[in-house]
C-alpha cells in the first residue's frame, strides 16, 4: 500500500479515535471519521496481545493487501482505523477479507465490486 493512504501521526490517530464512529465484528473493529480533503487514509492497530512481532506484522501485512485491492471501491472522504481483535490469530486471509469488507458495507461506505 502506498505511502499517501497511510495515517502516520499520532494526532490523527486520536481525531479518530475521539469524533469518529465504530463498527465490529468477531475478527476486527472499523473506525471511521469525515476527512476535509477527499483523501482517503488509513491506520492499522495490532495489540502485543496479539503475538509476538512476527505475528502481528503477519497481521498487519494482510490488512493492507486487502485494503489495497479493494481501495477503489473504498469512500474517499473517510480516514479508516481497522484494529485486530484476538479471535483474528485464528482467522485465514479469506475470513479476513470478509470481515474487512462486511464492516464496510454496514456502515455504507463500500461502493462494491
Amino acid at each position: 500500500m502506498q505511502a499517501k493512504y497511510r495515517l502516520k501521526k499520532t494526532y490523527q490517530f486520536n481525531y479518530i479515535y475521539k469524533k469518529g464512529k465504530s463498527i465490529a465484528c468477531k475478527q476486527l473493529i472499523m473506525l471511521y471519521a469525515l476527512n476535509n480533503t477527499g483523501k482517503l487514509k488509513v491506520g492499522f492497530s495490532v495489540s502485543k496481545k496479539i503475538g509476538k512481532s512476527v505475528y502481528r506484522n503477519k497481521i498487519k501485512r494482510r490488512l493492507k493487501e486487502i485494503f489495497r485491492l479493494n481501495i477503489n471501491y473504498i469512500d474517499n472522504n473517510y480516514n479508516y482505523i481497522f484494529i485486530a481483535r484476538n479471535s483474528i490469530r485464528e482467522s485465514s486471509y479469506k475470513e479476513i477479507e470478509k470481515s474487512m469488507k462486511y464492516l464496510l458495507k454496514k456502515s455504507g461506505l463500500y461502493k462494491g465490486e
